[in-house]
């Protein structure tokens, strides 16, 4: 049996009206679920007098019409009693169908019942001493409601809003009413608000902010005509000027990047389907579209532009026959291989197996596109950028970066205000319309002439100028044949919704319950979905073709053609997802995954990814967790190591949260090395945490080997972020472990020496790589490249030039198969090159290693912050770079944000680029700043810092001061080790001895310096100490030697090709010789 709303007739399932009193019957009339209510809870002042003044029947009399007077203003607005209790009334407004100014009726039937009341007309013998007062709390919210319910309570409502429009309801005064924070955005529209504070209530976690409704405004209101209309597009005439502009450079051969930046509904797609109509058929256009739920899948949207592409330079019916011979031979057939391994189903001819590289798959992508833009303009246009994975972001900003302008083209990308490219391009920020522009598009839908600007101005308040809210609130209310007048609220309220979300619920409430079904169950498949996939889910499979036509028609999906559906907007997909109960949306997405495993169609991305989505909002766990591995390991194939550490995070929560799951605890073991395997370059902190865990579960099961190698694993990570007091107790503990296994004793020395280079101990490091080498002989290669690595670094450090370059040799042919250590090997001999005065190699191997950074992407991030380092370094005191200087100490801020001690280091680089800039106090205060620091942590910068302090002092003529830094930093490097920085403090001692007048012990320490430089082949050095020695001359009057080895000095530096630091020392030289 079920019942009226209204009435509480007895009505049937297929009545659409009730019989007894004509009033709509809801769609949703039985079951239960999620619904965005209004809840009014209003109560009687002074009932206790009043009860004990009257007998009962009187009593009984009385609040009956008391009750009525409330009972009917809350109908007239649409609201539905929920229950009474003894003198107060809940009501709710938006139980059966929203509407969109849900809160503006609650409180204007609130104010109507409160006027009723004070007013109300009783017998003589009923009138009490004072006039009735009513008290009401009014609060909006989702709660659950269940229609499955008897006539003696037709309804069932429960959730936290209740109860907080309950507690604002004792918290009123006389006469009062309060509002809760989420009615303000809607309420104050109509009403004066005031606010009365923070406050905390019974049972309520957070504090609630409160409002005090006053007297109402006046507001004009709205329109009427009807059916579903849409407007030109208005007020983006500038920004399609941009857009067309973008695309006629490309005839022009330039290369162009725009990014349309903007909320959702404030009209990117609309731009973009309006540029595209413009282009004609003179260009090629690919689009794809990227949606939240595949954040973890790698190059998701890429699986909507390669096959085109390839369609475009022809190789489409070859990749169906698996016919490679193409036009530009073998390469070009590996690149079309590579393609379509990841984005196509594998090649035959045995390549099906072979492991994809990320650079291979990035290398074909650029080959791809360059190969359609020479044939024809290509636009590229990505939308909702902002929720693209990581792989497609780093793979996009390597080919922003990277196109040349032989093939030009122009990428588009659209999205939200907090996604910022990390990259140039022109920008596009779509802001709301205005209200001129508002007026227009009204015209525009309702074609007509002009509209009032009483309607223009509420239209602009009621959706702020946000051209979907606008087109989604106009279609609404001509959907319900509202009448154009311009009347007061009691007349109209309707015209203004309370919140998109309830706008957005109004529009769906207006279906009829097979298509609100199928948007309720598509919505949960995605933003796109097919119609085979969801004919195999749906509860209203019979009626799923009139139903999709509906929802079309009734503007909330696009087709896409093929079978292939989209949500016109993911604010229409979520309101339609969460109404459902969360018990019906895991039987859904249970159903969704069961029907993916079993289908043999297309599936954009990687099945295991998608089925790992449903399955974990399934709560079917077991199956969820197996997929997340399997999509781990697939993006690990591929190279995706950003993509491969979310799944392993989503099954890492999963089995965290589900101790009863069957084998959870080895499947937590291979999560966690999964995660340190994917994190240990990119996110060094989240595979500390892995080995931490891993460490406890191996100790637990008494591994005492595994237990060691996961300490001796975060040796090198805790280095990494500076915390080299737990690397150093990780190195002693698991040493302890392992005493009695040679491999992991070596492994642990191995480790810790790299914790002794960023202690500035290359010779502590040395020898310990030196003992463990012989027994890594026998070990995989990881640990050997490991340990080449090491003692590259570390005879770098030592300033043995002709041993760095044999081990970095040797580095590279053991590291093939780890691109962190073969990319670290290819920064030490940049760094190699620099010290030699190898700048022009220099420059190559740095532009071959960011190059590589870039196409890596974010999984570089520890070895950009590595390189980084050594780049600022040699761009201020080398080559004078400021600009680039500058530049990479914004990345390094960046990159650095989670290392211990980051911010001495930056101090010191700061210091090193405002000494070249003239800025000597400053250099000299913050390198004075990172000192204290660097020796409690990065200590192997202490002699940087230390040369630039005397450095400074020399130029402030603190001659003293200056000997002193030099003097420590030579005692330092001698102790230490540091062959580079040991040559630059005994040239700075020597110029302070200068300047004191001492030239014996200068002369001394510049011989020694020249010795050094020229037994390690330091070029740069020997050009400085030359410069030096001119000093030194001058300072004694012989001007002619000085002025030979200023020559001396400036030849070096012409024949190393630095021209900045040659003509620094020319200047000087003519300047002794004018003098």
């Amino acid at each position: 049996m079920m019942f009226c709303p209204k009435c509480g007739g007895s009505v049937t399932r297929a009545d659409r009206y009730c019989r007894l009193c004509g009033v709509d019957l809801p769609s949703h009339s039985s079951g239960a679920e999620n619904r965005l209510v209004t809840i009014l809870c209003t109560d009687l002042c002074g009932y206790s007098p009043l009860a004990e003044r009257l007998d009962p029947e009187d009593l009984r009399e009385c609040m009956a019409r008391i009750m009525g007077e409330v009972t009917t203003a809350i109908t007239r607005y649409d609201g539905t009693i929920e229950k009474y209790i003894g003198d107060a009334v809940v009501a709710i407004f938006g139980l059966h169908r929203v509407k969109e100014d849900d809160p503006v009726r609650a409180v204007l039937a609130a104010r109507q019942a409160h006027r009723a009341v004070e007013h109300i007309d009783l017998p003589r013998g009923l009138r009490p001493p004072a006039p009735l007062r009513l008290h009401t709390g009014i609060n909006t919210g989702e709660v659950i409601v269940d229609f499955n319910v008897s006539a003696a309570s037709p309804h069932g409502t429960l959730g936290r809003p209740i109860n907080i429009a309950s507690r604002l309801c004792d918290l009123a005064s006389e006469g009062e009413i309060l509002i809760g924070e989420a009615l303000v955005s809607t309420v104050m529209r109509y009403f004066n608000i005031e606010w009365k504070g923070n406050r905390m209530f019974k049972g309520i976690q957070t504090p609630v902010h409160v409002y005090s409704v006053l007297d109402e405004k006046k507001t004009p209101v709205a329109v009427h005509r009807e059916g579903g209309l849409t407007s030109q597009l208005v007020g983006r005439e500038h920004e399609l000027s941009i857009l067309l502009s973008g695309a006629r450079g490309i005839a022009a051969k330039r290369k162009g990047v725009i990014c349309i930046n903007g909320e959702a509904g404030v009209g990117k797609s609309r731009l973009i389907g309006e540029f595209r109509d413009r282009l004609g058929t003179g260009s090629s256009f690919l689009m794809a579209s990227c949606v939240d739920h595949a954040g973890s899948i790698p190059y998701f949207p890429l699986y909507k532009l390669i096959p085109p592409a390839m369609e475009l330079v022809g190789l489409g019916r070859k990749v169906k026959e698996n016919s490679w011979s193409t036009p530009g031979g073998a390469e070009h057939a590996d690149h079309v291989r590579c393609l379509m391994a990841v984005f196509g189903g594998s090649p035959a001819g045995g390549h099906g197996s072979r492991r994809i590289i990320r650079e291979r798959l990035i290398d074909a992508v650029h080959w791809l596109f360059r190969e359609v833009s020479s044939r024809m303009p290509l636009v590229v246009c990505i939308e909702d950028i902002h929720w693209a994975d990581q792989s497609t972001l780093d793979l996009i900003a390597y080919l922003v970066n990277s196109w040349g302008q032989e093939s030009p083209w122009l990428m588009v990308f659209s999205h939200r205000p907090h996604w910022v490219p990390g990259f140039a391009a022109t920008r596009i920020n779509l802001k709301d319309l205005s209200q001129e522009d508002v007026g227009r598009m009204l015209s525009s839908m309702l074609d007509v002439p002009s509209v009032p600007d009483e309607m223009v101005l509420s239209m602009t308040h009621a959706t702020g100028g946000n051209p979907f809210f606008l087109e989604e609130m106009v279609n609404y209310l001509l959907e319900k044949g509202a009448g154009v007048t311009l009347q007061g609220r009691e007349a109209a309220p309707w015209e203004i919704p309370a919140s998109l979300h309830g706008l957005i619920a109004s529009r769906i409430d207006s279906l009829d319950a097979s298509s609100r079904r199928i948007l309720q169950e598509a919505s949960l498949i995605g933003r796109t979905f097919h119609e085979g996939l969801l004919a195999s889910v749906s509860s209203q499979a019979l009626e799923l073709e009139e139903g999709l036509d509906s929802l079309v028609r009734h503007g909330f999906i696009h087709q896409e053609g093929g079978g292939e559906y989209i949500f016109r907007h993911d604010i229409i997909r979520d309101v339609a997802g969460r109404s459902l109960l969360k018990k019906e949306r895991r039987a859904i997405h249970g159903q969704i995954g069961r029907a993916l495993e079993g289908s043999t169609g297309p599936v954009e991305g990687s099945v295991s990814g998608v089925l790992a989505y449903h399955f974990t909002r399934a709560q079917e766990y077991e199956k969820a967790v197996q997929c997340c591995l399997d999509d781990a390991v697939r993006c690990r194939v591929s190279g995706a190591w950003v993509e491969a550490s979310m799944q392993y995070f989503a099954a890492e929560r999963i089995l965290e949260s589900q101790a009863n799951l069957p084998g959870r605890t080895e499947m937590l073991r291979d999560v966690r090395e999964g995660i340190w395997n994917c994190c240990r370059v990119f996110n060094p902190a989240r595979a500390i945490t892995a080995l931490e865990a891993l460490a406890i579960h191996y100790r637990n099961m008494g591994m005492r080997k595994e237990e060691a190698y996961s300490f001796i694993r975060l040796i090198n990570l805790y280095s990494q972020l500076g915390l080299f007091g737990k690397a150093l107790h990780a190195y002693e503990y698991g040493l302890l472990l392992c005493s009695e296994d040679p491999l992991l004793t070596a492994a642990a020395r191995t480790a810790v020496a790299y914790t002794h280079t960023f202690l500035g101990r290359p010779l502590v490091a040395l020898e310990l790589l030196e003992s463990a080498r012989p027994v890594l002989e026998s070990s995989d290669l990881f640990l050997r490249a490991i340990n080449a690595l090491s003692t590259l670094a570390a005879t770098v450090w030592k300033a043995d030039m002709k041993s760095a370059d044999a081990w970095y040799s040797r580095t590279k042919e053991l590291s093939a198969d780890y691109m962190d250590i073969d990319l670290m090997a290819d920064m030490w001999l940049a760094h190699i090159c620099c010290l030699l005065g190898r700048f022009e190699q220099a420059r190559r191997v740095h532009d071959e290693v960011s190059i590589r950074e870039k196409k890596l992407g974010r999984m570089a991030g520890g070895l950009s912050y590595l390189r980084i380092q050594g780049s600022i370094y040699f761009r201020a005191r080398y080559f004078g770079d400021i600009p680039g200087a500058r530049a990479d100490l914004a990345r390094f801020d960046v990159l650095g944000s989670n290392i211990l001690g980051a911010g001495y280091l930056k101090e010191l680089y700061t210091a090193w680029i405002a000494l070249e800039e003239g800025r000597v106090c400053e250099a000299h205060d913050r390198a004075g700043q990172a000192l204290p620091g660097l020796r409690e942590g990065f200590a192997n910068r202490v002699p940087y810092a230390l040369n630039t302090l005397s450095e400074a002092r020399l130029l402030m003529g603190d001659a003293q001061g200056a000997s002193r830094a030099a003097l420590e930093c030579i005692e330092w490097n001698e102790r230490y080790g540091n062959g580079d920085q040991l040559i630059w403090a005994l040239r700075m001692y020597a110029e302070a001895c200068v300047l004191m007048g001492e030239t014996i012990p200068a002369s001394d320490a510049l011989v020694k310096a020249w010795r050094l430089s020229r037994a390690s082949g330091m070029k740069p050095h020997q050009a400085w100490i030359l410069e030096s020695c001119g000093n030194l001359f001058r300072h004694e009057g012989n001007v002619q030697g000085a002025v030979r080895y200023y020559g001396a000095s400036k030849r070096i530096w012409e024949r190393m090709g630095n021209a900045a630091q040659a003509s620094r020392v020319a200047a000087r030289e003519r300047f002794v010789k004018q003098t």
